[in-house]
């Protein structure tokens, strides 16, 4: 079968929310050690001196003036925890971005189905299915996928934000300490900024995805003839 047949066929729903739950577990694997450095950095409070209050189990000063760039970050984590430092609370965003993923691209899919079927391809009245489609079914994929997630990314934020003094030992461990301090409601702490920050971001991300696309399709200009022209730019 030629290459244009097969990416003619299209994917089901499930086959479709795997491929993004697999997708999303390997750049989470690649990218790990700079979120930890990422999360180590932002945590850190004042001048000179390091501290930090995120919640309640945080009050402690668990990290004291030890970063003083992201460079550094990484040499001290190294030094200090061991290569597998930079992967901290890795399993818990595996979990996280294989779930996330699978969710966000089934849901997507299954929003355009419905606003299709709603509209049925023949209406153009119905400017949502033409213009607002794409933001809408971003904005729901992502809001569903952050809401049903959302206590893998906070025990992921919490472990990589770990130094060298522990306050989790493992994923059950966590899992058990939030449940038992703080109740159901600690795994969703901080979800409605976190929804109210993905609902714009993954709306305009797959509205600008799609109308870049229908753009091309409507010029009939291929993104090389793009790139050109920029590259003549440039170089005038």
């Amino acid at each position: 079968m030629s290459d244009q047949a097969v990416a003619s066929k299209q994917l089901s729903a499930i086959a479709t929310g795997i491929c993004g739950g697999v997708a999303g577990a390997v750049s989470r694997l690649v990218a790990s050690p700079l979120d930890v450095v990422k999360i180590r950095l932002q945590l850190q409070t004042g001048r000179p001196s390091f501290g930090f209050a995120a919640t309640q189990l945080f009050q402690q000063k668990i990290l004291d003036r030890k970063y003083n760039g992201m460079l550094h970050a990484v040499s001290m984590i190294i030094r200090e925890e061991g290569i597998r430092g930079l992967w901290k609370g890795n399993l818990s965003a595996e979990y996280l971005y294989l779930s996330y993923g699978t969710v966000q691209f089934l849901t997507y899919q299954q929003m355009q189905i419905l606003f299709s079927s709603i509209g049925d391809g023949r209406d153009d009245k119905l400017i949502f299915n033409k213009t607002l489609q794409p933001f809408l079914s971003g904005a729901v994929c992502g809001a569903t996928a952050t809401v049903t997630t959302y206590p893998f990314d906070l025990l992921r934020t919490r472990f990589a934000a770990q130094g060298e003094k522990k306050i989790y030992s493992g994923l059950t461990h966590a899992i058990k300490q939030i449940y038992n301090q703080e109740g159901i409601g600690g795994f969703y702490r901080g979800i409605s900024a976190s929804v109210l920050q993905i609902i714009p971001y993954m709306g305009l991300m797959f509205g600008s995805y799609e109308i870049s696309k229908k753009s091309f399709r409507l010029l009939e200009l291929s993104p090389r003839f793009w790139i050109k022209n920029l590259e003549n730019v440039i170089m005038f």
